[in-house]
């Protein structure tokens, strides 16, 4: 299976998180990885910073995410 990118966030102007579906050893999981830009323009490169998470633990990841943006909205930091 060829990686399937999910989604780009930007984190600041030279650096950027890439979500995608890869396989690794027949297995598929979802990696959430940090991409550096050398140069402004320049196509963004991976780094060792990163999660690779199982697909059956996103479920239990999304609701931790979940629950820290209610406590950030609770704690008036969003």
């Amino acid at each position: 299976m060829d990686d399937v990118l999910i989604a780009i966030i930007e984190k600041n102007s030279r650096e950027r998180l890439h979500v995608s579906l890869r396989e690794f050893k027949g297995h598929v999981f979802c990696d959430v990885r940090l991409h550096w830009l050398p140069t402004p323009g320049s196509e963004a490169k991976a780094t060792h910073k990163g999660v690779t998470v199982r697909l059956d633990k996103l479920a239990e990841l999304r609701q931790a995410i979940e629950v820290a943006e209610a406590k950030a909205r609770e704690l008036g930091l969003l």
